[in-house]
């Protein structure tokens, strides 16, 4: 695997509800595995800002991994919630609204283990599956109603 050269970059308001994810090189190719540094809040609390993200190539995702896909000029880690024909939705838990639905040739990798304050997590464990997967059928259930006014 290539030497990753991490890069500074300062975390900005408007930047506030995205997983961007820094230290991916030019020297990487698409399908070496990958260990990122996320930044930002989309993922709160589950992914925590600083946390280290370890990805796998993703032959195959379901609703609740955590992918890795590429938005123009950024990374991006975000749960799937929804898989149509060859194309995948994904949406940060934090965020209020999902991602544009990307082709699966764009998913880039599927995490599988994330370490937080020196703690790792393993989420091929068949619990930390479950909880994937609960939480892409529950939020979107939870934001919906969180949009609606809730009087008249």
């Amino acid at each position: 695997m290539a030497a990753t050269r991490w890069r500074e970059q300062r975390h900005r308001p408007e930047e506030a509800q995205e997983t961007v994810l820094i230290g991916l090189d030019e020297s990487t190719t698409e399908r070496s595995p990958r260990v990122l540094k996320a930044r930002g809040q989309s993922m709160f609390p589950f992914i925590p800002d600083g946390s280290i993200l370890f990805f796998e190539p993703a032959d195959s995702v379901r609703p609740g991994d955590i992918v890795l896909s590429r938005d123009r000029d950024r990374w991006l880690a975000h749960r799937v919630v929804r898989l149509d024909a060859g194309t995948v939705t994904t949406w940060g838990d934090w965020n209020r609204f999902p991602d544009p639905p990307v082709p699966f040739e764009c998913i880039l990798g599927r995490c599988v283990q994330i370490r937080r304050k020196g703690v790792d997590i393993h989420l091929d464990l068949p619990c930390v599956r479950a909880t994937g997967r609960l939480a892409a059928l529950v939020l979107p259930i939870l934001k919906s109603l969180r949009r609606k006014p809730c009087c008249p």
